[in-house]
Parts: C-alpha cells; sequence; structure tokens
C-alpha cells in the first residue's frame, strides 16, 4: 500500500473514532496546537476499534477539518483535484468541487497538500 492510500485510510479511520467530538475546522485544530480536548476510552482502543465507514478521496496529502457534523478534505483522481464534503456519521457525500490538476509527482506520490478550512460557513482551500 503507498503512503497516500495509507495516510487516507489513517485519516478516514481516525475521523470516523472522532466524528461526534468538537469541530476541527483548520488545520491542527481551532488553537493551531494540534492537540484535541477530546480524550478517548483506552481500552476501547487497545479492544480494536470498528470504523463506521471508509472513503476514498484519491491520491494527496490534504488533512481532514471537521465543522458543523461535516468532513472536509482534498485529493486528486485522474489529473482532477476535488474538494470533498462529506457527512461525518455516513461518509455520504454532500457536495464537490473538482477542477483540472496534475498529480505532479515529486518528492512523494503528489495531490493535493492544503487542509480545508471551514469559518463563517464558508470553506478555503
Amino acid at each position: 500500500m503507498n503512503s497516500s492510500k495509507l495516510f487516507t485510510s489513517f485519516a478516514t479511520v481516525s475521523l470516523v473514532i472522532s466524528a461526534p467530538a468538537a469541530d476541527w475546522p483548520i488545520f491542527r485544530g481551532s488553537d493551531q496546537t494540534g492537540i484535541s480536548a477530546e480524550s478517548v476510552d483506552a481500552k476501547r482502543i487497545a479492544a480494536g476499534v470498528t470504523p463506521l465507514w471508509k472513503g476514498r478521496v484519491g491520491t494527496g496529502f490534504s488533512s481532514i477539518s471537521v465543522a458543523d457534523g461535516r468532513i472536509y478534505t482534498m485529493g486528486n483522481d485522474a489529473a482532477t483535484d476535488t474538494v470533498w464534503c462529506l457527512d461525518a456519521a455516513t461518509g455520504k457525500e454532500i457536495w464537490k468541487h473538482s477542477y483540472p490538476e496534475e498529480l505532479k509527482p515529486n518528492l512523494y506520490e503528489g495531490g493535493p497538500n492544503a487542509t480545508p478550512t471551514v469559518s463563517g460557513g464558508r470553506v478555503f482551500t
């Protein structure tokens, strides 16, 4: 499994675990520390966590933002970048915005690196 697919899978699983938690509308969270105020039950994690859903968003290293029950991220597939808005509880697509962009692999597989920022009901990428 290449690193971009691994990252996408990890990010998806991580989101599913924390979906009901507080919003995380910007890279590294609202306070920019990368530390969540949420707590997890270590015994539950050790016992194994079953993802609620999984999805594919394309190649890239975009992180994930969470706001108002929605998940935002980016990926590239077939020379097209896409900004995704997914329902945090189900993983179903709410909307997407796509535009042509070459994959441009250089020091990694390529794809978007930006994390969507959610502010004032708008999404910035």
